[in-house]
């Protein structure tokens, strides 16, 4: 009976052993649905990857631009236009830069300076009543003055520094001013003082308008800020008038 009993309790026991090896291989297989738990990325993949990124690193790469030359030597036949779109410059830029007044009045054997003397802006607002200089994107001078009236507004635009004198009058307007320095049409859209009369006296009443609109299209200045813009700022600088 004993030996029953022992019998009984290691078949048991056997059944139980069984039944749990089998249980535990269940789990541990992999179900036909389940994700497979592969590396992350096959060698193939990451050579392609990075194959793509070395890619789009060249193509984010903006190509450097020529450099342009100093100056450019015009041959026989050469056009001003076809030298402008030669080195991608502005015609406007190239005249103002050269003090050329007349496109078509170049020669073979003339020498062309194809890069502005100094890194200079101007920024002109029309609302505030100010010019702005910059150099090397610093701005370096900050002025009052007075734009073109209603009906002789100042020219809104690009435009560059032209020619340049320091004096002027008009018969015109009976007065005229100190250290002009052209920006549109050579001579007569100008930087230039405050009024003055035939014996170059300041027009008080004129001079007090400095700061609003008072011109027939010029921009006035102080005469200690029309003498700097003379004296400092080269002929090519580019002019950006708004509001």
């Amino acid at each position: 009976m004993k030996k029953n009993k022992i019998l009984l309790v290691s078949i048991l026991v056997v059944i139980v052993l069984v039944a749990y090896v089998i249980s535990y291989a269940k789990n541990e297989s992999i179900p036909s649905n389940a994700p497979v738990d592969l590396p992350e990325k096959s060698e193939k993949t990451k050579l392609q990857k990075d194959f793509t990124l070395q890619e789009e690193d060249l193509m984010g790469q903006a190509p450097e631009k020529p450099a342009i030359p100093i100056k450019h030597v015009v041959k026989q036949g050469e056009t001003l236009s076809e030298i402008a779109q030669k080195y991608n410059l502005s015609i406007k830029f190239l005249m103002a830069n050269n003090l050329i007044k007349y496109p078509d009045k170049i020669k073979a054997g003339q020498e062309l300076m194809l890069q502005p003397k100094k890194d200079m802006l101007i920024k002109v607002s029309l609302k505030d009543q100010k010019v702005k200089v910059y150099e090397n994107g610093k701005l370096i001078k900050n002025m009052v003055c007075s734009s073109g009236v209603e009906g002789y507004e100042t020219p809104r635009g690009i435009f560059y520094i032209q020619n340049r004198g320091k004096w002027f009058y008009s018969q015109k307007y009976k007065m005229g001013a100190k250290y002009w320095t052209s920006f549109k049409d050579w001579g007569v859209y100008l930087f230039h003082s405050i009024p003055l009369n035939e014996n170059k006296q300041i027009i008080k009443k004129e001079a007090e308008k400095l700061g609003r609109p008072a011109s027939h299209g010029c921009l006035r200045l102080s005469i200690k800020d029309s003498k700097w813009v003379y004296e400092n700022v080269p002929s090519g600088t580019k002019v950006i008038i708004g509001e």
